[in-house]
C-alpha cells in the first residue's frame, strides 16, 4: 500500500498533468485562431504570418531530440516541473512582443519548453 503522503503527491501530479496537457494543445492552436487580430495589430503580411506559423513547426521538429535527451538526463520530475514554470513565463512574454522577429523568437522559445515537457518514448518514461 502506498503511504498517504506519496499518494497525495501522485494525485496532485496527475491532476496537474491532466490540466496542463490539454492547455498545451490549445496553446498550439491559438496563433492560427488569432491570426487576423495579430496580423492587424503587428502590421504583418500574410506571408509573414505564414512564416510565423511555420516557425512553430520547425522549432518543434529541431527540438525533439535534444528535448528527449534532456528528459532522459534530468528525469521527468525536474523537466516537467521546470518546464511548466518556464512555459508560463514564455507564454507571458508573448503578450509583450512588438514585432515579427520578437514573435518568432518567443514562439521558438515556447516550443523548446513544450518539446522537453512532451517528449515521448524516452528512457525515463520506461523506469
Amino acid at each position: 500500500m502506498t503511504p498517504p503522503r506519496i499518494a497525495r503527491a501522485q494525485r496532485s501530479a496527475l491532476i496537474l498533468l491532466v490540466f496542463a496537457g490539454p492547455l498545451n494543445y490549445v496553446d498550439r492552436a491559438t496563433l492560427s485562431v488569432a491570426n487576423p487580430l495579430i496580423r492587424q495589430e503587428l502590421g504583418l503580411s500574410i506571408a509573414d504570418m505564414g512564416l510565423l506559423l511555420s516557425a512553430f513547426l520547425w522549432a518543434y521538429a529541431f527540438a525533439q531530440l535534444p528535448g528527449g535527451a534532456l528528459l532522459d538526463r534530468l528525469g521527468p520530475r525536474r523537466v516537467l516541473g521546470a518546464g511548466l514554470v518556464i512555459w508560463s513565463v514564455a507564454q507571458a512574454t508573448a503578450g509583450f512582443v512588438a514585432g515579427f522577429w520578437q514573435f518568432v523568437l518567443t514562439r521558438a522559445f515556447l516550443v523548446q519548453v513544450q518539446t522537453a515537457c512532451c517528449a515521448r518514448g524516452s528512457a525515463s518514461g520506461q523506469r
